[in-house]
């Protein structure tokens, strides 16, 4: 049975998020920055869906920035901006630019600074040693830091489930039968994992292929 506590900040910020997508005609201006914008400044910058430091931050073509879950949950519900309603290409969103920066192992875990500093002022701020991952096409994907810590903390409260909210989705995280499903759609399940083996395969980070991290950096020089 899911964690009452945990539904109802999943339930919040679902809500929040759909909230966005529903009122982006209503929408005002918002700090931005552009696709060539070092990592810096983009953690500088609180997401305007989820309301919180931005986590794999993705520059849109219009130039605002967002967590790239939150980015890809508007993306599938209304393909336009939160907050200027102009269009998302779909190839930003299947094949994101990610600084390099935000996909190597140390930032993966230790989660973004200002996220950590923000959380800290109201629950325990250790970070987690273990690393979640979820089953994909020949290969695992981890988790992004703030659900990897979400989904960490509960197992460490030995929870036997969580609920998380990943891309504008409530997921079911079974932490006795180690696997999860979207709530709306709990006939599909996928295996999770904390700490794989070295031998596994690791695809990448929250659906961001880890040779983004060369791509992107070679579409970058002159």
């Amino acid at each position: 049975m899911v964690d009452e506590r945990e539904d109802g900040g999943v339930d919040e910020l679902q809500d929040r998020l759909e909230a966005v997508a529903l009122t982006e005609s209503n929408a005002v201006s918002a700090p931005s920055v552009s696709a060539g914008a070092s990592t810096a400044c983009a953690e500088q910058i609180d997401c305007a869906i989820c309301l919180l430091p931005c986590t794999l931050p993705l520059s849109l073509p219009c130039g605002h920035t967002f967590c790239y879950l939150c980015a890809k949950g508007i993306a599938f519900r209304s393909r336009r901006c939160a907050l200027c309603r102009e269009a998302i290409p779909d190839e930003v969103i299947a094949k994101p630019h990610i600084e390099r920066s935000q996909l190597e192992p140390a930032s993966l875990t230790r989660g973004n600074a200002a996220d950590v500093s923000r959380r800290s002022e109201t629950a325990d701020s250790s970070e987690p040693d273990a690393v979640w991952y979820y089953e994909g096409h020949n290969g695992w994907w981890q988790y992004e830091p703030r659900t990897n810590r979400e989904i960490e903390q509960a197992y460490s409260a030995d929870q036997k489930s969580c609920e998380v909210l990943i891309a504008g989705f409530v997921y079911a995280i079974d932490l006795e039968n180690m696997c999860q499903a979207r709530r709306s759609q709990n006939t599909r399940r996928r295996r999770i994992c904390r700490n794989l083996s070295p031998s596994a395969v690791r695809k990448g980070v929250a659906g961001v292929p880890y040779e983004n991290r060369v791509k992107a950096e070679e579409e970058a020089k002159p």
